[in-house]
């Protein structure tokens, strides 16, 4: 039994039956968002920090 059928028949015992829908997106998705806006926010105080130290 694969992961999401074990989810779809958990949630049909359950009665909720948004229980057993996954994100169409997937996990892999928001960790690129995420690492993108690390990566965006260590540039953006990098930049802020050279221009408070030169002046």
């Amino acid at each position: 039994m694969t992961m999401i059928t074990a989810l779809e028949c958990r949630a049909r015992q359950s009665g909720n039956l948004a229980a057993g829908v996954s994100d169409p997106l997937g996990s892999w998705f928001f960790r690129i968002i995420g690492s993108i806006v690390a990566v965006a926010s260590l540039v953006m105080v990098a930049f802020s920090l050279i221009e408070f130290v030169s002046g």
